[in-house]
């Protein structure tokens, strides 16, 4: 990542923003915070202050909470021919296409911060093309990006809103407002701009998306052999827009806190470089038709807009509808871009369709590609630093985190991982990870129940969760330090310390050790009940870990930390590994690895609603108050 705003773990605490209602946490869902009050304030409030002074000076207000937001959109003509290469065949390509850029930002001070606004920024983009789908021309967009973890998964799971990780900066000075994206490494959809004193029109403000956002869900199959698409059924879903559809005219209300017009002879704006894992570069600019910054607090809803069909506001919930199902044949080649996954990787690298990026399309995968995600026998990575180490876990405590349909084994332990990962078929970036796993029986079969996941920026945080239902979340950072005979391992998330461990490399060699494992995990895809498919459900996959250069580690050189501190601000303390803190450690390796995660399997139905106290930690209590997760259900 390049060109930060702010230090360099700025892309891993950017804030996010889901985009819908916030829900608010059951008791039967999260653990009610106890003895905890509001951290200190993290560090970036000073740098934070001159810049709300910029903003000020620009001519941005705050709401009456003292949030200072930027919501701004772009909309532009782009090329038909590349627009028809990327319509799905389900949908009809517009002979006249026109693209829409969104980008927003609003500027949290450290003392306001919790789980989805983490400060200083919450930032996101999006960028959508017009297509029609029987005779009625609707907006399909691209994956939105956004840096922050809750408002990404919350977002996917609780609102289908298709987001990605990645950097987004939104930011003015002197009067010019500039945005770009970096997303594995690439720079894209790089914007400058100013204002005219000026009202826009409505049809160019911010996610004004007239009839509607078309898009497809799917639940993916765990066994990736079967193709991409489980049984469930495949639906073109509507998403928000109007029932009136399109704005044709001004409201009849007072405009001067409405979003200005841009000024489009000072606007510069470029999809930027040719992505394999995002294809905004197949939306060239070919002429800038207009665009709005929403600068003071407004409520485009607070008056009926003209439109097609008569005046009316943006829908409210219900926000989606099915309009008709899709041939999962058809579905199958843009399922990837129904999810927002990056496309299959195979060794760091994506296929890309013949002569790409010039012609083809990266929204459809290639035969060879679907073909190539048929045929692999495992998603494999490397590790050029692996650790492994078990703790003796008490009973009564092992019994309590054992999710619904378990049963406990015989001598339990806790196992904690810790991976450099190299080369891996998950992410074309090396990164850091570490697991928490506890065994369990599920139909007489043991398994390794995992209870948490976090991986580092770069890592993949979307398709191992919701195709094998692992508990990934994004974490500060995950570093693995080997150095003068000592490994050094370091966790942060939300600003605190998750696990820290201090190794001596020191121990009996065994040269090539091999584990076998079933992990198990709970695929949560967050389809509304309405749209027809079961939410929450346990997958099992094997895994088959090749330990090489392995050392059996002296225990009494293995030191393992699972701090309690608190988040600052109202954060609280999500991530609760702490309850494992002083367990007796039983067994520790270290070498390097070979990883093969086979294809997994569905186990049982819908675990809903005894499972959701299981989820408290994966989802950060569901909830963005002051949070205190826990693995023990029920604690």
């Amino acid at each position: 990542m390049k060109n930060s705003l702010w230090t360099p773990d700025r892309r891993l605490i950017l804030a996010g923003f889901a985009s819908a209602p916030v829900l608010r946490a059951s008791s039967s869902w999260a653990q009610t915070p106890s003895g905890l009050s509001q951290g200190p304030a993290p560090d970036f409030d000073a740098a934070l202050k001159a810049r709300l002074d910029r903003w000020h000076a620009n001519g941005f207000r705050p709401d009456g909470r003292g949030v200072y937001r930027m919501q701004l959109g772009l909309t532009y003509r782009t090329d038909p021919a590349r627009v028809k290469q990327m319509t799905p065949e389900f949908l009809d390509a517009d002979p006249e296409p026109l693209v829409q850029f969104n980008a927003y930002n609003s500027l949290v001070a450290g003392r306001d911060i919790n789980v989805i606004t983490c400060g200083p920024d919450y930032t996101e983009i999006d960028l959508g093309f017009t297509c029609y789908y029987k005779g009625v021309r609707y907006w399909t967009t691209l994956p939105w990006v956004l840096p922050r973890d809750f408002g990404r998964y919350r977002g996917r799971e609780n609102a289908m809103l298709r987001k990605k990780d990645g950097e987004v900066v939104v930011d003015v000075a002197e009067g010019v407002i500039r945005s770009h994206t970096i997303r594995r490494g690439f720079r894209m959809l790089e914007l400058e701009t100013t204002w005219l004193n000026e009202p826009a029109h409505p049809k160019f403000w911010f996610r004004e998306l007239g009839d509607g956002d078309l898009r497809i869900d799917v639940r993916p199959d765990p066994d990736w052999r079967r193709g991409v698409i489980a049984e469930d059924k495949v639906f073109v879903s509507r998403n928000r827009g109007s029932e009136q559809g399109w704005a044709t005219g001004m409201p009849s209300r007072n405009l001067d806190n409405a979003p200005r017009a841009l000024d489009l002879k000072k606007t510069k704006f470029s999809v930027g470089q040719p992505s394999p894992y995002d294809a905004f570069s197949e939306l060239p600019v070919v002429e800038l038709v207009g665009g709005s910054v929403q600068m003071v607090p407004f409520d485009p809803n607070g008056a009926p807009v003209p439109r097609e069909r008569g005046p009316g506001v943006e829908r409210v919930a219900p926000y989606r509808k099915n309009l008709g199902e899709v041939p999962k044949a058809q579905a199958e080649p843009y399922a990837f871009w129904g999810r927002a996954y990056d496309p299959p990787i195979f060794k760091g690298k994506a296929l890309t369709p013949a002569r790409w990026p010039q012609q083809g399309s990266m929204v459809r995968l290639a035969p060879e590609a679907l073909d190539a995600w048929r045929k692999r026998e495992a998603f494999e990575a490397t590790a050029d630093t692996f650790l492994m180490v078990d703790f003796d876990l008490p009973q009564k405590t092992y019994t309590r985190l054992l999710p619904p349909e378990t049963r406990p084994v015989t001598g339990p332990h806790l196992r904690m991982i810790a991976a450099k990962l190299g080369v891996n078929d998950l992410s074309p970036e090396h990164y850091g990870e570490s697991w928490l796993l506890v065994p369990a029986l599920l139909d007489g079969q043991e398994v390794w129940y995992a209870l948490a996941h976090l991986v580092a920026a770069g890592g993949d945080v979307i398709t191992g969760r919701e195709i094998w239902g692992w508990p990934t979340k994004m974490a500060e950072s995950v570093d693995l330090t080997a150095k003068g005979g000592r490994l050094s391992v370091t966790v942060k998330r939300l600003y605190r310390t998750v696990m820290r461990a201090d190794v001596a490399i020191k121990g009996a060699p065994r040269g090539l050790a091999e584990e076998r494992m079933t992990v198990l995990g709970v695929q949560f895809t967050g389809t509304p009940a309405p749209l027809g498919a079961l939410n929450e459900r346990y997958v099992s996959q094997p895994w088959e870990i090749a330990i090489s250069n392995s050392q059996a580690l002296e225990l009494n050189g293995v030191k393992v930390d699972f701090p309690a501190e608190q988040s600052p601000g109202s954060i609280g303390r999500s991530d609760a590994w702490h309850e494992f803190q002083g367990l007796r450690t039983v067994s520790a390796i270290v070498g390097q690895a070979r990883i093969k995660r086979l294809p997994g399997q569905v186990r049982g139905g819908d675990l809903r609603p005894a499972i959701r106290p299981y989820l408290a930690d994966r989802n950060d209590s569901f909830d963005t108050t002051l949070v205190n997760t826990s693995f023990l259900a029920g604690a």
